[in-house]
């Protein structure tokens, strides 16, 4: 994998139980196969060859199957864990083996399903978590107004999914998530007082951020 494509960014969340290194990874879309060829490259260069648990939301799966896979085959200890946003099945697929009832839709695009992939039915979880919209979109606007980078809600759930998963495990764990999608897809909604008001979620903005809404 040529190593120009890989967009690297590294910041530092303060968790209420731990402090612990979030390390974020921002890659063009990559065929599986390519992505576990460079994969080791990354992981040893910045976790100095140790990742605890990777985390992300999932569209076709094919993502989280081949980061995890590639991962646990380095140190089987790795956590793959699943990111659910509202709207999509796969948080009770993982927690009760039932797909329940889709319900509601979320501010997030190209993550979340109604049913089960193939990618998914092999790979090897260790667990799920459920981030909602509120969580997305106020991780979302953290991001950047305290860190600087402009991603859509999508990013915005997997990095508090990861926030949420560090809760979970031993301060200085290293947790791996991505960040998948820009800003500018989102302007009309996102960044909109109007359209998050119409959503329920503009008291998920922080107050000190909302005067930069359109």
């Amino acid at each position: 994998m040529d190593m120009a494509t890989c967009n690297k960014v590294l910041t530092y969340f303060e968790c209420r139980h731990a402090y612990t290194r979030i390390k974020l990874l921002c890659l063009q879309s990559i065929d599986i196969e390519h992505f576990r060829c460079g994969l080791i490259c990354i992981s040893l260069w910045w976790a100095g060859g140790s990742v605890d648990a990777v985390v992300f939301g999932t569209g076709t799966g094919g993502t989280l199957a081949g980061v995890g896979s590639y991962l646990k085959s380095l140190k089987k200890e790795t956590r793959v864990v699943l990111a659910d946003p509202p709207g999509s099945v796969l948080y009770s697929w993982f927690k009760t083996g039932e797909l329940g009832n889709r319900k509601g839709t979320s501010i997030t695009e190209g993550i979340g399903q109604g049913r089960v992939t193939a990618n998914l039915q092999g790979t090897q979880l260790d667990d799920a978590v459920f981030v909602s919209d509120e969580e997305s979109v106020e991780m979302t606007f953290r991001l950047l107004h305290e860190e600087g980078f402009c991603v859509g809600a999508s990013s915005g759930l997997n990095v508090a999914a990861a926030v949420q998963l560090s809760k979970m495990m031993t301060p200085g764990s290293v947790i791996v998530t991505c960040l998948c999608d820009t800003g500018q897809r989102y302007a009309a909604r996102l960044f909109n007082k109007k359209a998050l008001a119409d959503r329920g979620l503009l008291d998920a903005v922080p107050v000190a951020y909302r005067n930069a809404l359109s």
